[in-house]
């Protein structure tokens, strides 16, 4: 990651992992020749690994900033797996989950077409966060704050009251 000097923003180099795979795919013939930067994967890749974390800092605390919410000095990426609790029961993978400095838990999400349960499923994400953050015997003022923040390319509540 280097600082850009100009802008003070932090600009994302490539690690020696993505350089490996991005030889694979031109030694196979499968490297893009364009990217579109609102998939899930450019998200991951530029965002969702721990050589990026000072773009994801940068972002959250731009829009915390907004919020009036206060700041993140550090995070960490934590699994964006969300097994089932239980046998038959939905499992669910996330865009980037982290814990800040506050063990606030965020789940950052990138959505680019409307579905008519996305908003559903982030209640769905939302709870089994919260849910998972407590064991057996512990009490509930153990309990951290979960933000979802979701980045939408479309108008979720157009139409609805």
């Amino acid at each position: 990651m280097v600082r850009d000097e100009q802008s003070g923003l932090y600009i994302p180099e490539m690690t020696e992992a993505d350089i490996r795979r991005m030889h694979a795919l031109a030694e196979n013939g499968a490297l893009p020749t364009k990217i579109d930067r609102s998939l899930d994967l450019f998200f991951r890749f530029l965002l969702g690994v721990p050589e990026r974390m000072p773009l994801l800092l940068d972002l959250l605390n731009s829009l915390f900033a907004v919020l009036k919410y206060p700041g993140v000095k550090w995070a960490e990426l934590i699994s964006m797996e969300l097994p089932p609790s239980g046998a038959g029961l939905k499992h669910s993978r996330l865009d980037i989950r982290a814990r800040d400095d506050r063990n606030r838990q965020l789940s950052i999400e990138i959505q680019r077409a409307k579905h008519d349960y996305f908003i559903l499923r982030c209640l769905f994400y939302l709870a089994k966060i919260f849910l998972e953050q407590l064991r057996s015997g512990q009490e509930y003022d153990g309990l951290r704050p979960v933000i979802m923040i979701v980045l939408l390319n479309v108008n979720l509540f157009a139409g609805k009251r």
